[in-house]
């Protein structure tokens, strides 16, 4: 309840949000979920482009160390659980609002079509692939 994703940019994507802001998607929940499936446009990323990102965080005031990791369901099965799906994990931990950057490469395995992306920034704990990564 102290801290929460601010903005995900991901290509042409620019979607920012509120601490505690629920989002209109299915399963949205306060300081916990937000589901912008549908309401944030998708970015058009081809096979075999560097896409840059940037991930940032924000807090209340009270600040803990917490990490970004992301998905993207390249194959469209409705999981990030498959090989390759995770695209980018924090080096470390960092105390407080903070803003991550980097790049990936979309694999020309990815199916073509619009594709469920999910961003994790978990306050206190280290993200892990399994925290939320198999979840739908």
């Amino acid at each position: 309840a102290d801290e929460d994703v601010s903005n995900v940019t991901v290509g042409t994507l620019n979607n920012s949000s509120a601490l505690g802001a629920v989002a209109g998607g299915a399963g949205s929940v306060a300081f916990r979920y937000s589901n912008y499936t549908g309401i944030a446009g998708a970015p058009n990323l081809q096979q075999l482009t560097t896409i840059s990102f940037s991930f940032s965080s924000l807090t209340t005031g009270s600040n803990y160390n917490n990490g970004f990791q992301a998905y993207i369901d390249y194959n469209q099965d409705g999981d990030f659980a498959d090989a390759g799906e995770q695209v980018y994990s924090s080096a470390a931990s960092t105390s407080g609002p903070h803003t991550e950057t980097g790049s990936f490469v979309v694999p020309i395995s990815a199916t073509l079509g619009i594709t469920r992306m999910r961003v994790i920034c978990i306050e206190t704990t280290f993200p892990s692939a399994t925290n939320y990564a198999s979840s739908v």
